[in-house]
């Protein structure tokens, strides 16, 4: 992104405060008074190909990642209007002095970047409430970058807080997931948070899936968790993997309430059914309904959808409690040789199945059901299923949108 002047900024807030924050060796200054021409590439390196114009004035609001409202422009991470007074002018300067006023975290990390995440859901969020953003970690800092580099941290006005985080990583998109730690207010957008990286000598970040959620299982160990899960068959536990063979299953000893997410890491051959992971029943390990699942069944089971192809998955609810038939299904993923991350929603009134957390089928139901249920793992089939990684997690409609800002140099 850069961002040029179209009329002369001598004697404006941004030309003085450029000087100063020139003076003192800052970055944003240095780029700010070369030839007043204010080209912000080299000194903020915002998101590409944003071309931002400096004729404005008046009234400012925060970015959301790059977007403003219409008729409003966006600089360093603050939406302006334009005009081309020395309102405008204070607007931007104010902003600039707001996010150099704030003190690098760690001097090993070269860049960082601020975080927006906004509640526009009907309640607050409480504190602990696990909020996600999508990294491209290539692009934002490079091929070669590790994971290992990315820190989550929170400013609070006083004092940094480095946060324990979560590595959600697909063929899609990678997450990064952390807690909240103070309640989100419905309507409002929280600037705390930030990503540093930058650091190719860092060590392993603060990662714990079970820090972040509820109920989390990595697998990471040598046999099953029986605090954790109830255990049909023999399942087996190792190199973060759960396996199910053949008539295997497990369930979890928990039961989660309406507002719940779980998500599951499956790889699974195709043509092998019948297999499954989601919400189904309370205690027991019955196939018999409620089942909220990801399912894979043979062409001629008699509750698969008149298409089904045994070489796919998909998003499958049957209540009977509630007036339902027939099973509801929805559409199909195809069954590969990599894991991906399946995903059921719960709330009262609706189910919301997400593949690699990208929303893909709603189910409405068709009255409210507000049972518990636990999470139940099942492979029924013909070959072994793998697990990689399993967590529930609170839920909220719409889910936090989490916004990553402007790139800034230390």
């Amino acid at each position: 992104m850069t961002w040029s002047a179209t009329s002369s900024t001598a004697g404006s807030p941004i030309a003085s405060r450029a000087a100063r924050n020139s003076a003192r060796g800052h970055p944003l200054g240095r780029g700010i008074i070369d030839a007043m021409s204010v080209r912000f590439a080299a000194v903020l390196g915002v998101v590409a190909g944003c071309h931002f114009s400096a004729d404005f004035s008046g009234t400012s609001y925060r970015c959301d990642n790059g977007q403003c409202p219409s008729g409003y422009t966006c600089i360093a991470d603050t939406c302006v209007l334009p005009g081309g007074g020395d309102a405008g002018d204070a607007a931007m300067a104010d902003a600039l002095d707001a996010d150099l006023a704030i003190p690098w975290w760690n001097t090993s990390w070269g860049k960082r970047a601020n975080l927006t995440i906004t509640n526009n859901a009907a309640g607050a969020l409480p504190t602990g409430f696990p909020v996600s953003v999508v990294v491209d970690l290539a692009m934002l800092e490079s091929a070669s970058a590790s994971y290992n580099e990315l820190r989550v941290v929170r400013w609070d006005g006083t004092t940094w807080t480095e946060l324990t985080r979560f590595e959600q990583i697909t063929p899609v998109q990678n997450l990064i997931w952390f807690d909240l730690v103070d309640p989100l207010p419905t309507s409002t957008s929280t600037y705390e948070y930030w990503l540093y990286f930058d650091n190719p000598g860092a060590l392993a970040a603060p990662a714990n899936g079970a820090m972040v959620f509820p109920f989390f299982d990595g697998f990471d160990g040598t046999s099953v968790d029986t605090t954790l899960w109830a255990v049909q068959g023999a399942p087996s536990e190792g190199s973060m993997n759960l396996t199910l063979n053949p008539s295997d299953s497990v369930r979890t000893m928990s039961q989660f309430a309406v507002g719940y997410a779980v998500a599951a890491s499956l790889l699974a051959p195709p043509n092998a059914p019948r297999f499954w992971a989601g919400f189904q029943r309370e205690t027991d390990f019955s196939d018999g309904d409620p089942w909220l699942v990801w399912i894979n069944r043979a062409a001629n089971d008699s509750d698969a959808p008149p298409t089904a192809n045994p070489a796919t998955i998909w998003p499958e609810t049957y209540i009977s409690s509630i007036g339902m038939n027939n099973p509801s299904w929805g559409p199909a993923e195809t069954l590969d040789t990599v894991k991906h991350y399946y995903t059921v929603e719960r709330f009262s009134d609706r189910v919301i199945y997400k593949y690699e957390e990208n929303e893909v089928y709603t189910y409405v139901l068709p009255m409210a059901d507000n049972d518990d249920l636990q999470v139940r793992l099942c492979n029924e089939g013909s070959k072994p299923i793998e697990f990689g990684a399993v967590f529930v997690r609170p839920v909220r409609i719409p889910d936090p949108a989490a916004t990553i800002g402007a790139t800034q140099l230390q």
